[in-house]
């Protein structure tokens, strides 16, 4: 058994239903870094698309608009600390049950003319470079391909500080924030607002840095390689 992350592995191992050590590894998930970087657009372009002013600070979130990627947290962080910046946009591309509830709170927040919901945008990826900063205020994953994304950017990372996610905002220098905790998200949001542009390009750096040492497609393909021949290993020496 295989899980994408060393969390999944655990929690495989917690179920106590078959999983055990000997059993159940853990190979954690890839993206092709090459291919992610290649098909992004350049900031103006992708800017130009979404319709976002060129000299905005944009927060971007890539995910489902359902309860559990946590994006009612975000928009609320973002109400909180929206008026001490006043180029600050926030970005959500996904489509989901919930986006009629977010744009009521969008509206009861006062943030119609600072956030957008562009709907589910097919290779949303490519418009990864049009944010400055890319924030995943998940209550649950398993893994989180859609931070790695934003790592691919070159940009600076707000992630939720649970198993999953841990380790990748960690490891990228991004910012660990409690599930749900808003004041810490906002807390978070103001950090990396107020960074400078020179700060959110070296915090992006780190990040892309931590995703080509610890996430490249290669890396991942020789794990799962290397347990296809060790498990043909053991299997002919069993059935010698």
């Amino acid at each position: 058994f295989v899980g994408v992350s060393p969390a999944v592995r655990q929690a495989l191992l917690d179920a106590r239903s078959g999983f055990t050590p000997d059993n159940t590894v853990a190979i954690t998930n890839a993206i092709d870094i090459e291919r992610a970087e290649a098909a992004q657009l350049d900031r103006n372009r992708a800017r130009s698309e979404l319709g976002l002013p060129e000299d905005a600070t944009v927060v971007g979130a890539i995910g489902r608009l359902v309860p559990v990627k946590g994006h009612a947290h975000l928009l609320r962080a973002f109400a909180d600390v929206a008026p001490r910046f006043a180029s600050a946009q926030l970005v959500i591309i996904g489509e989901g049950r919930e986006r009629t509830a977010l744009e009521a709170l969008i509206r009861q927040l006062g943030l119609a003319a600072r956030v957008r919901l562009p709907g589910n945008i097919p290779d949303a990826l490519r418009y990864m470079r049009a944010f400055d900063v890319f924030a995943m205020p998940s209550l649950r994953e398993g893994l989180g391909l859609a931070l790695m994304e934003g790592m691919s950017g070159r940009l600076p990372v707000i992630g939720s500080d649970i198993p999953a996610m841990r380790d990748l905002v960690r490891g990228a220098g991004g910012t660990l924030v409690a599930p749900g905790d808003e004041p810490a998200l906002a807390a978070a949001l103001a950090r990396w607002l107020g960074a400078s542009p020179d700060e959110r390009e070296s915090g992006g750096r780190i990040a892309s840095e931590y995703l080509q040492r610890n996430h490249s497609i290669a890396d991942y393909r020789n794990a799962y390689r290397n347990l296809v021949d060790e498990t043909l290993r053991l299997n002919l020496e069993r059935a010698a």
